[in-house]
């Protein structure tokens, strides 16, 4: 799913779909959202008696210049995805059907769990650079869904501000993934090997700013191309700012595929041992990268650990704490002060 780019923008609804009832079941109240792929609905399922987000397909998009890919094709491997992996931080797929959209025109939708909140990019603007340790904090849920998905054979392939929602408030925010739109399953038998860059994707839809350079080149994506997109949400996180500099496409190809990466070092940010792993998680080549998203949340717990020292062990045998020891010191002083209490008396009424 596409958000708009701002809380207060107006959307058009050429569809008509506001104030109708599809599928006899979900009664739409407004449209939300927009992108290339389609549009997304706010609707109540008169089923459940919940919101949910009607995902509505356009009916002109499936072909992307390399292999013809047909609406239903492009629904049915969301679906599918959705419903094979299954965590609380991925948003859950309810329902699939069609609609109709004027003109003797009917396109497909799916029915997803509704999130109540702003996107990472609207909430990172309203809290401004974080802490490598608030940082990582807030993004942990997603590289565990992450995680997940990569174990059940699932790459997401278009990870970005726009696609990760934030719900629960700026005291305690939760993090929500969207749009498997261009996620793709994995083979059994399908790794990164050496030979990467001479293996075309299927569906090279992706999204510039948040690309791998793998992406840019049409070269094979998998797992490791969310973990380079995680890595550049991570440094957005603790730089304030997106994690390349340019706007228009040449621009970030240039980024994209420069050897200078865009870890937090390069914004000026130092972000201490967590800075090695963004590196390698943002290295050009992905045979240089972490393999998968498990891997890499590997690698960032052991630099945390050393961002952030274990807590005090607890007294040995034979040993007493500050706590235990604090009564005796008490005693004592006070029993020192009295000595010397004394001792002044002494000497000034001598």
């Amino acid at each position: 799913m596409m958000l708009p780019s701002s809380a207060t923008e107006t959307l058009r609804d050429p569809w008509n779909l506001a104030g109708r009832t599809v599928a006899g079941r979900y009664d739409v109240r407004a449209i939300v959202a927009q992108g290339g792929a389609g549009r997304v609905y706010k609707a109540l399922d008169r089923t459940t008696q919940r919101l949910v987000a009607l995902k509505v397909l356009r009916p002109d998009v499936g072909t992307d210049g390399v292999e013809p890919v047909s609406p239903g094709e492009e629904f049915e491997r969301e679906r599918a995805l959705l419903t094979r992996v299954d965590h609380p931080v991925i948003v859950r797929y309810f329902d699939h059907g069609d609609v109709e959209i004027g003109y003797g025109r009917r396109t497909l939708f799916l029915a997803l769990e509704w999130v109540e909140g702003v996107t990472l990019d609207q909430h990172l603007a309203a809290r401004g650079a974080l802490s490598p340790v608030a940082a990582l904090a807030l993004l942990r849920p997603l590289l565990d869904a992450l995680s997940a998905a990569h174990a059940a054979g699932v790459a997401h392939r278009d990870l970005k501000p726009g696609n990760v929602m934030v719900e629960g408030g700026a005291d305690a925010p939760r993090i929500r993934l969207l749009d498997f739109g261009i996620a793709k399953l994995m083979r059994p038998d399908e790794a990164l090997g050496e030979n990467t860059n001479l293996t075309l994707s299927r569906n090279p839809a992706f999204s510039p700013a948040y690309a791998a350079p793998e992406q840019m080149s049409g070269a094979h994506t998998g797992p490791w191309t969310d973990v380079h997109a995680a890595a550049l949400l991570l440094t957005q996180a603790m730089v304030g700012r997106a994690p390349y500099l340019g706007t228009e496409f040449a621009a970030l190809l240039r980024e994209c595929i420069s050897a200078e990466r865009p870890t937090p070092a390069r914004h000026g940010v130092d972000v201490g041992p967590l800075e090695p792993v963004l590196a390698k998680a943002l290295t050009l080549r992905p045979q240089n990268r972490y393999a998968n998203a498990q891997e890499f949340s590997a690698a960032l717990d052991e630099a945390m650990r050393q961002l952030v020292p274990e807590p005090l062990p607890e007294a040995l045998p034979g040993h007493t704490t500050d706590a235990a020891r604090f009564p005796l010191e008490i005693i004592l002083g006070t029993a020192v002060g009295a000595v010397l209490a004394v001792a002044a008396a002494v000497l000034l009424f001598r």
